[in-house]
């Protein structure tokens, strides 16, 4: 039984497709040209066919190659239009709310009510409280390591890319 494809030789073979070369295919996928040359050896082992002519240092798709280049590149796009949207949709579900506050100012204490009917309406989403200095807060926000925080208005003045309150 042969192997399945892996996606470091396809992508050794697309990169020797698109460059004509094996030694730009392995500076583009930082490996050595040996071994992209073997990958393009098992490539065309386990496919049964030729896919480059070579000539020194040039490399020319066969009729083969230009078929499986095709497809290939079409399984390319897909995987990556995937990938994008794994990753949209892994940042659609994230589970955390990280509410931010001063240390002197107990926000689960002052706003246990509405924290309360809040996790009762969205039980999938993971309350965390984090306290610290005004500063500090406002770094949090600032790289998206707290979605809310509670802090003094002045260290919100003339920041138009913070909403506040």
């Amino acid at each position: 039984m042969k192997e399945l494809l892996s996606e470091a030789t396809i992508r050794s073979f697309l990169t020797a497709a698109r460059t004509h070369s094996m030694t730009r295919a392995a500076q583009q996928l930082f490996l050595s040209q040996q071994a992209v040359s073997k990958h393009l050896a098992r490539l065309e082992q386990d496919l049964d066919c030729t896919l480059f002519y070579r000539e020194r240092g040039n490399l020319r798709m066969t009729e083969a190659g230009e078929l499986y280049y095709r497809a290939f590149a079409q399984a390319e796009a897909v995987l990556e239009e995937t990938r994008g949207e794994v990753a949209r949709r892994a940042l659609d579900r994230s589970t955390d709310l990280v509410i931010a506050h001063i240390e002197l100012l107990d926000t689960y204490r002052v706003f246990k009510n509405f924290y309360r009917d809040f996790q009762r309406e969205y039980p999938e989403i993971r309350i965390t409280y984090k306290s610290s200095t005004d500063r500090e807060l406002l770094t949090w926000l600032m790289e998206d390591k707290a979605d809310l925080a509670f802090l003094f208005e002045k260290e919100t003045t003339g920041r138009p890319e913070l909403e506040y309150v």
